[in-house]
């Protein structure tokens, strides 16, 4: 699922994406994020694409950019099955996933890996550039 809008840096803007699907487990997946760009987070008119990914429960963010001020990122998946998803292992949270699979902890005002109910969900992630981001656990894939 994507969405691509232009965005005015000096004066900022929401982006968002809502689906539902089922799911590979029969179950209705649900996905919402809202991305909220500041007023004078860069320079410039940039089009901006975020893509979710649901096989790696992940946010592709392009282009490439670093910020003057941090997005702030509200994301969630419910009804997954946990199972099949191939999150990286690491200590239970939500990252900046870099090419290389190294993970890099993003602040928040807080998340949640619920295996019963398939759900994942980051609230005011602080987002300081435009990479890939998603959830890790302790065990990698979450079963």
């Amino acid at each position: 699922y994507t969405t691509t809008k232009t965005i005015d840096g000096s004066v900022g803007d929401t982006m968002s994406i809502s689906a539902s699907y089922m799911g590979d487990n029969g179950q209705v997946v649900s996905l919402n994020m809202t991305m909220t760009i500041p007023a004078g987070a860069f320079s410039g008119v940039r089009t901006i694409t975020l893509t979710a990914d649901d096989q790696y429960a992940a946010l592709a963010c392009s282009p490439s950019m670093v910020f003057d001020k941090n997005l702030l990122l509200d994301f969630s998946y419910t009804g997954l099955n946990l199972k099949t998803v191939d999150l990286p292992k690491a200590k239970n949270g939500f990252y900046f996933i870099s090419d290389s699979g190294i993970l890099e902890s993003i602040p928040s005002s807080g998340f949640l890996i619920d295996k019963k109910s398939g759900s994942l969900r980051v609230t005011g992630a602080q987002i300081p550039h435009f990479s890939r981001f998603g959830w890790a656990t302790i065990i990698g894939i979450a079963n």
